[in-house]
């Protein structure tokens, strides 16, 4: 079934320098060629029930006598403002293009929606499974689940309080959110000796930010080469104070 509208660009049809160049009756006659095209499936073709228009036929639907629609169709085409395919039936190139894209567009739609629907399943399986609670009979399964499970029991507070560096704390949660249970175990877990390494190989940098650390994976980084450092010239007591707060929180 046809769309009983579609959109229309005055715009385009205004700036048409071949459409302009044809004459009143042929610019008339266009618009009567694309009400037709806007009602064919697919869309933008001058036919009827899948059968191109003649010029006899054109000429009866736009109320003309047939010699006169020829003289204006060769009119208009000469002027470039419809093509024809390969088996002879005008089409309308914008409305054609237009129509590729919507049906595109309802693709992607579709296809969005479908995958949605399928996540949506996905948790609702994980949520039921969840609340069947733990299966002591496998030993297996219980050992392999110690570390994420532990890692429910640390929203991104915990986190937080032990990071020394309090800036960007809204990044730094959207990172946090991002994680799986395990990273963010890991996460937690080796805060410390990370901080230690961090602090013996670059002893005066600036601390990085919490969203990097979790961005980046920084926990996951090789520690057992310390690069030496790099000397820093400038205030003492400042340098100071940010290798104590490094410390303090490398030493929790």
């Amino acid at each position: 079934m046809a769309d009983p509208w579609s959109k229309f660009f005055w715009s385009d049809w205004e700036a048409d320098q071949g459409l302009r160049l044809c004459s009143l009756s042929a610019q008339g006659l266009w618009m009567r060629m694309l009400c037709v095209c806007a009602r064919h499936d697919p869309k933008g073709y001058l036919a009827i029930n899948g059968h191109p228009l003649t010029v006899d036929a054109i000429a009866r639907l736009a109320g003309v006598a047939e010699t006169e629609a020829g003289s204006l169709l060769e009119e208009l085409e000469r002027n470039g403002v419809f093509s024809r395919n390969r088996s002879g039936c005008i089409f309308s190139r914008r409305m054609v293009r237009d129509e590729k894209r919507s049906q595109e567009g309802r693709k992607h739609k579709k296809r969005g929606l479908s995958q949605a629907y399928d996540m949506k399943g996905e948790n609702d399986d994980t949520s039921r499974v969840a609340t069947r609670g733990p299966s002591p009979h496998i030993p297996e399964a219980r050992s392999q689940s110690i570390s994420v499970a532990k890692a429910t029991s640390w929203p991104f507070a915990d986190f937080w309080d032990k990071w020394p560096n309090k800036v960007s704390k809204a990044n730094a949660e959207k990172a946090w959110a991002r994680l799986s249970e395990q990273d963010k175990a890991d996460a937690i877990g080796k805060l410390g000796p990370w901080f230690a390494w961090w602090r013996a190989a670059f002893p005066t940098a600036s601390p990085i930010h919490a969203a990097t650390y979790l961005n980046q994976r920084r926990w996951r980084d090789e520690i057992s080469a310390v690069p030496r450092a790099v000397e820093v010239h400038g205030n003492s007591s400042e340098q100071d104070k940010k290798r104590a707060r490094w410390k303090s929180i490398a030493s929790q």
